[in-house]
C-alpha cells in the first residue's frame, strides 16, 4: 500500500472514529435530557381533580341555578335582587375590589393549584330583612346579601369576605357541598339540562329536590374543617399581600361574638370566634406585619348607596 493511500485510510478512519464519539455523545446527552425530564415531571405536583365536571358543565349549573333563584326571587315579596341597571355605583365598587383579589399574588396561586379553568367570578346583590348572608354557586356565581354589607365596616372587612367567597368557589366547595348532600348524579343531570325544579331532571324528580333544597344547602351548610383552615389561611395570605390591616378583619370576628352574622355560620371554626379574632390582631399582624389599609371613607361611601 502506497503512502498517500495509507494516510487517507487513516484520515478516513480518524473522521469515522470522531463521527462515532460524537453520535455516541448526542445519545448520552439526549438521554440524559430525557431522564432530566421525566425526573422532573414525576417530582411536579399535579393538581388533584375534585370532580369530574368541566367549566362548561359547571357554568350550566350555576346558570340553571340562578336563573331558577331570580324566577323565585320575582315571586318572594321579601327578598329582592339589586339590578347592576338601578345600581350601577354599587357594583362598580364591588367589581373594582374583586379585581384587586384576582391580582393578588396569593389568589394566583389558588388558580394555578385547580385542575381545570376556574370559573370568572359574578357578583350579585340581593335585598332580604334581617339577611347578613353571603353564598356562592356553581359557575362563579357569588351573592352578598345587603344587611351583611350594612353590618361591616370597612372596606379591609368586606375585601376579607369577597376573598373567603371567590376562594371558596375556585376550590369548587360549592360542587363538593351539592355533590354530598345530593349526588353527582344530580350535578350531572342540571348540567345536560335537566335544570333545577325541573320535571325533565330525573335525579329532581327521583328524590323530591327542589331550588329551596338547593339553596339551603349552599347558604346554610358549613364547610369541612379542614377546607375552612385552608381558606383561613389563603384569604390572610390575599389581605396582606393587598396591604390592608387585619386587625378590621380581627374585630368583625370580635363584634360577631354579640352581634352574629348569618355568613359566619358556615365557617364553624375549632376555636371561637374571639380566639380567631386575637389570632388575626396578634399573630397575624406582628408576625406578618399586616397593619396597612382599612378603607373606611370608601366603604362609607358604599354603604351610603344601599337600599
Amino acid at each position: 500500500m502506497g503512502k498517500r493511500h495509507y494516510f487517507e485510510k487513516v484520515y478516513h478512519d480518524d473522521v469515522l472514529s470522531m463521527m462515532v464519539t460524537f453520535m455516541r455523545s448526542i445519545c448520552s446527552l439526549s438521554c440524559l435530557s430525557l431522564v432530566l425530564l421525566l425526573a422532573w415531571s414525576c417530582s411536579k405536583k399535579e393538581p388533584i381533580p375534585d370532580n369530574n365536571l368541566t367549566l362548561e358543565q359547571e357554568q350550566r349549573i350555576g346558570y340553571d341555578i340562578n336563573a331558577s333563584l331570580m324566577e323565585h326571587l320575582d315571586q318572594d315579596p321579601n327578598k329582592t335582587p339589586l339590578e347592576r341597571a338601578d345600581y350601577p355605583n354599587l357594583y362598580r365598587y364591588v367589581n373594582e375590589l374583586v379585581m384587586a383579589i384576582q391580582q393578588a399574588p396569593h389568589y394566583q396561586e389558588v388558580l394555578y393549584a385547580q385542575h381545570t379553568p376556574v370559573a370568572a367570578p359574578r357578583v350579585l346583590l340581593l335585598d332580604a330583612p334581617s339577611n347578613t348572608g353571603a353564598f356562592i354557586a356553581p359557575g362563579g356565581y357569588i351573592y352578598v346579601y345587603n344587611d351583611l354589607l350594612k353590618s361591616i365596616e370597612t372596606e379591609a372587612q368586606f375585601v376579607a369576605i369577597l376573598s373567603h367567597l371567590m376562594v371558596c368557589s375556585a376550590h369548587r366547595l360549592d360542587i363538593e357541598k351539592l355533590e354530598n348532600k345530593f349526588s353527582r348524579k344530580f350535578l350531572f343531570d342540571i348540567a345536560l339540562g335537566g335544570g333545577v325544579n325541573s320535571g325533565t331532571n330525573p335525579s329532581i324528580a327521583a328524590t323530591g329536590t327542589s331550588l329551596h333544597a338547593v339553596l339551603m344547602e349552599l347558604e346554610e351548610d358549613p364547610y369541612d374543617d379542614d377546607d375552612i383552615e385552608r381558606v383561613d389561611e389563603e384569604v390572610e395570605h390575599i389581605l396582606c399581600e393587598l396591604d390592608y390591616d387585619v386587625r378590621s378583619y380581627s374585630s368583625l370576628h370580635q363584634r360577631a361574638t354579640t352581634a352574629p352574622l348569618k355568613w359566619l355560620n358556615q365557617f364553624p371554626r375549632d376555636c371561637s370566634s374571639s380566639d380567631y379574632a386575637m389570632h388575626l390582631f396578634n399573630d397575624l399582624s406582628n408576625a406578618a406585619h399586616c397593619t396597612g389599609q382599612m378603607a373606611v371613607e370608601g366603604y362609607s361611601a358604599f354603604q351610603m348607596q344601599l337600599p
